[in-house]
């Protein structure tokens, strides 16, 4: 994981700004299993089972980044109007468990903020 970002706090005007970046990847050791003498075989005729590529099925590879702005600029002592940008990317390589993930959004919010009185 990779993370980082910048704050700037000025008398009127404050700003950051984040990122961060995180790969993971995630798998299974394949499954070896001893043959069976062949007396057990025949019993279990119907239960003859292949576990060659059983250790593909939950391979898992997520590429995920997340970047952010947030500025604030005080009207008065007490009022700032602020915004808010973030951003959020995800990349799935496998598309295993729920089908492929990959996709990304934007989410931005406004408003005002209102400061108690100086103490």
């Amino acid at each position: 994981m990779l993370s980082g970002g910048l704050q700037y706090h000025g008398q009127k005007l404050s700003g950051g700004f984040m990122l961060s970046l995180m790969q993971t990847r995630a798998g299974m050791d394949p499954i070896f299993m001893p043959d069976a003498p062949p007396e057990v075989l025949e019993s279990i005729e119907a239960a003859r089972y292949n576990y060659y590529m059983t250790h593909t099925y939950s391979d898992l590879g997520y590429t995920y980044v997340n970047a952010g702005l947030g500025l604030e600029y005080k009207l008065t002592d007490r009022l700032a109007v602020t915004g808010n940008w973030d951003y959020y990317y995800l990349r799935d390589g496998r598309g295993y468990v729920f089908g492929n993930e990959t996709g990304s959004f934007s989410v931005i919010r406004t408003g005002f903020k209102l400061y108690g009185p100086a103490m």
